[in-house]
């Protein structure tokens, strides 16, 4: 019976380099999504949740407040020539009388471009009529949310409103 040499054969030189090869293939792999994971959008979608979460109570008790004093509001936007809206916001109270002595604001918000938004402090025009002349710089989708402060309470209201 021939005796076979011990020790490695000729065509197990390959193997070490065929592991090397895979780590190599792996690595450049991984590297380029990394880079394009670390330079890309990070995913969050609203900054600080954990505090809005534990703060979800307070809009929760806010929102019962507000519909417990039975106000109402009519935001009615116009467009004025040169890119201009007038904003006319009505403010009533439980018994349906204008509300005349509140603080009202309104911002504009473009849901589609963070960037273009605006605000304004509205002031009394007459019987609980509140008004706002704006500048706006561009078209489409807007969303006016208007809060009105009076007697030490808060009404807020939101409305889609597009611009042609």
């Amino acid at each position: 019976m021939p005796q076979t040499a011990s020790g490695p054969r000729p065509s197990d030189r390959w193997i070490p380099w065929a592991i090397v090869a895979f780590f190599v293939v792996l690595v450049s792999t991984l590297v380029p999504m990394c880079v394009i994971a670390i330079r890309t959008n990070p995913g969050v979608v609203t900054n600080n949740a954990y505090e809005k979460g534990l703060a979800y109570n307070k809009l929760i008790q806010d929102g019962e407040q507000q519909a417990a004093l039975n106000w109402r509001g009519d935001l009615t936007v116009t467009e004025l020539p040169g890119g201009k809206i007038h904003a006319d916001f009505l403010l009533t109270g439980a018994d349906g009388k204008p509300l005349e002595n509140a603080e009202v604001k309104l911002w504009l918000v473009r849901p589609a471009q963070a960037g273009n938004d605006r605000n304004a402090s509205m002031t009394l025009v007459s019987g609980g009529h509140y008004g706002a002349d704006i500048a706006l710089p561009e078209r489409g989708l807007w969303e006016a949310r208007v809060s009105a402060t009076c007697d030490g309470h808060n009404f807020q209201t939101v409305r889609r409103v597009t611009l042609p």
